[in-house]
C-alpha cells in the first residue's frame, strides 16, 4: 500500500490545508490517500485527490474496516470522491460533519467535491 496520511490506533492527525494524493500499487491499482486504522482525522481543509481507483472506486478518504476509527470532514475539495458517500461498500459512512454540505463542479472529466458549512 502507497499512503499519503496514515492514522493509527490512539492517534489525531487534523489536517487544514494543503494538497494530498497518492500513486497506485505495482500494478496500478489504487491505494487510499487518507487511512485510518483506528485513528482520529479531522479534515477542515485541503486538496485531495488520486488518479488510481480500485474496484472502479477512488479511496480518498479510507476507513480500515475491522479497525475504522473515525473521519470527520469540514472542509476541503475532493476529486471524483465525494466524502459524503464514505469510503466503500463494506462502511458506507458519511465523513462530512453536520452543518456542513458537499458542492460539486465540473472540471474538465473530473468532478469536484468541495465541502462547506451549511
Amino acid at each position: 500500500n502507497n499512503v499519503c496520511v496514515w492514522a493509527n490506533t490512539g492517534s489525531t492527525v487534523t489536517i487544514k490545508d494543503g494538497t494530498f494524493t497518492v500513486g497506485g500499487d505495482a500494478e496500478e491499482n489504487g491505494n487510499s490517500v487518507i487511512y485510518s486504522t483506528g485513528g482520529d482525522i479531522t479534515i477542515e481543509g485541503g486538496f485531495f485527490y488520486t488518479k488510481y481507483s480500485y474496484r472502479d472506486k477512488y479511496y480518498v478518504l479510507n476507513q480500515q474496516n475491522n479497525n475504522p476509527g473515525t473521519i470527520t470532514v469540514t472542509g476541503g475539495t475532493f476529486v471524483n470522491y465525494n466524502p459524503a458517500g464514505g469510503d466503500d461498500y463494506v462502511q458506507p459512512t458519511n465523513f462530512v460533519a453536520d452543518g456542513y454540505k458537499v458542492v460539486t463542479e465540473t472540471h474538465g472529466e473530473d468532478t469536484w467535491y468541495t465541502v462547506v458549512a451549511e
